[in-house]
């Protein structure tokens, strides 16, 4: 499933909008699956998808958006499928206000419309999340440009401590990261955790952070965090 897929931005109109309007989480719903598109005022924007039908394909993707008076720019900077992409879409928004946001599609028999959600996916009790993130996740990072790129590992045991080690790749040298252990726990749908020891004393004593837990798969695990960006990470085979 891709973005272009749910919604077909195209059209024209003659209304102009504001940011602080888009901002916030709208639902469609289909047939197969629950769709949540969630705009932040950072610009930012992440898909979910859900369903219980294990053949509907889940997950997460996200980007940037820019909105010009009723003209909407998409950029998607990460696919359902965990892959880096640079997609830019252009689209005509026909109608937005409190509860409903309305897109215009090329050559379709109707419009798309959104209905406005109070969160940005479907409400899950903490105890399930935290079930669901119980293993090994997996996170990888290629800046091109520079030849570098990271690959790093977070395990999540059951009695809520954690694990996490990688590798660092530079041209064509690669190292290990620092190992690291700590805890972490699911508080009120964010994911809290602590790096107590590090294997090297390169970054300090303690580390903590609180993301926005945004979707948690058999497969991806997608999140916000404290610096507003968005991030997904993969289970570990």
């Amino acid at each position: 499933m891709c973005l272009s897929a749910a919604v077909a931005l195209v059209g024209c109109g003659k209304s102009s909008f504001q940011d602080s309007q888009l901002v916030g989480s709208w639902k469609l719903e289909i047939p197969a699956a629950d769709l949540r598109l969630t705009y932040y005022s950072n610009h930012t924007w992440v898909m979910i998808a859900s369903s219980p039908d294990k053949s509907v394909p889940t997950g997460s993707e996200f980007g940037g958006w820019k909105l010009n008076g009723n003209q909407l720019m998409l950029v998607t900077s990460c696919g359902m499928d965990n892959k880096p992409v640079n997609n830019r879409e252009m689209g005509t928004i026909v109608k937005l206000n409190d509860s409903v946001l309305v897109f215009a599609n090329n050559g379709a028999a109707k419009n798309s419309t959104f209905h406005k959600s109070d969160a940005p996916a479907a409400a899950i009790p903490d105890k399930e999340l935290a079930r669901k993130l119980v293993g090994s996740w997996m996170f990888s990072y290629t800046n091109v440009p520079q030849a570098m790129g990271v690959l790093l590992y977070s395990a999540y045991q059951p009695n809520g401590t954690a694990h996490w080690q990688g590798t660092i790749y530079k041209d064509a040298q690669s190292h290990p990261a620092p190992k690291a252990s700590g805890t972490w726990l699911v508080q009120n749908g964010y994911m809290l955790t602590a790096i107590t020891n590090f294997e090297s004393n390169q970054f300090g004593a303690t580390k903590q952070s609180r993301d926005q837990i945004l979707s948690v798969t058999d497969s991806q695990f997608t999140y916000k965090d404290e610096q507003g960006s968005i991030q997904k990470v993969l289970r570990r085979k």
